[in-house]
């Protein structure tokens, strides 16, 4: 599907901005396919085919493309992949989606079945990469212990201080290396992106093969270079408290 950006009355020729009806038509759509607990690929497509539900951990702005249904070696996919470019070096994020029937907590308040699964796929991503690291760094430049996410469940059972202290201290457990969110992120992300410009990357994720035919030049310059080679990230993620959806109510 192509997408049509326009831009922005008053607003350079070449700056794409995001068309805020189409936006608005994307956010009620992805709504709609979580109340009906829509199949895992219906709301892949809709995620990789609009970069602004992943605004706020994607820079819309510039730097890294989304890409999608990444392999690794063969024995992974990776539902959906980018490297960010911030001040603490180039960190790159794996993300794991779950289809919205599934819940994050059991009746007795245990991490369900399939979130532990979610979890354990994850990890099994960054084992892969730590194990083949040279092969690794030819697909994803420059990695190093890459973050996970998984978004999973929905923001409705989180509605009690016990339910969100039980998200924040699974975060907490996974601190540096996985964060977990509910699905609902992606709403309130593509919320914060109406109207967003300018766009410096491609709206759509890229794919396995793009990924495969090389970076972005100014992205592989930068990771390269004393800069984007630093890993203070590392540390950052070890001191992060604060998980955004998931803090006790008493932090509110």
């Amino acid at each position: 599907m192509t997408r049509i950006i326009r831009p922005a009355r008053g607003a350079h020729r070449d700056e794409k901005r995001l068309d805020p009806a189409e936006g608005l038509a994307a956010i009620n759509h992805f709504r709609q396919l979580l109340d009906a607990r829509a199949p895992e690929e219906e709301i892949h497509r809709l995620l990789a085919n609009h970069i602004e539900f992943w605004n706020g951990i994607v820079r819309l702005g510039g730097g890294c493309p989304l890409y999608t249904k990444i392999s690794l070696g063969g024995e992974y996919a990776v539902d959906f992949a980018y490297a960010d470019m911030s001040s603490n070096g180039a960190e790159w994020h794996l993300v794991e989606i779950e289809p919205p029937g599934f819940r994050l907590f059991t009746k007795a308040g245990d991490p369900s079945h399939r979130l532990t699964h979610a979890l354990r796929q994850v990890r099994d991503w960054q084992h892969w990469v730590a194990v083949n690291t040279s092969f690794a760094r030819k697909l994803f430049p420059g990695i190093v212990a890459p973050m996970g996410h998984v978004f999973m469940g929905r923001r409705a059972e989180l509605s009690t201080t016990e339910s969100r202290d039980r998200l924040h201290a699974l975060n907490i457990e996974y601190r540096g290396h996985v964060e977990i969110h509910t699905l609902d992120r992606f709403l309130t992300m593509a919320e914060s992106a109406i109207g967003f410009g300018p766009i410096g990357i491609p709206t759509q994720a890229l794919t396995d093969a793009d990924l495969r035919r090389g970076l972005p030049r100014a992205l592989a310059r930068w990771i390269s270079s004393d800069f984007g080679s630093m890993t203070l990230f590392l540390d950052e993620r070890l001191e992060r408290g604060s998980f955004g959806e998931d803090r006790p109510h008493s932090r509110r």
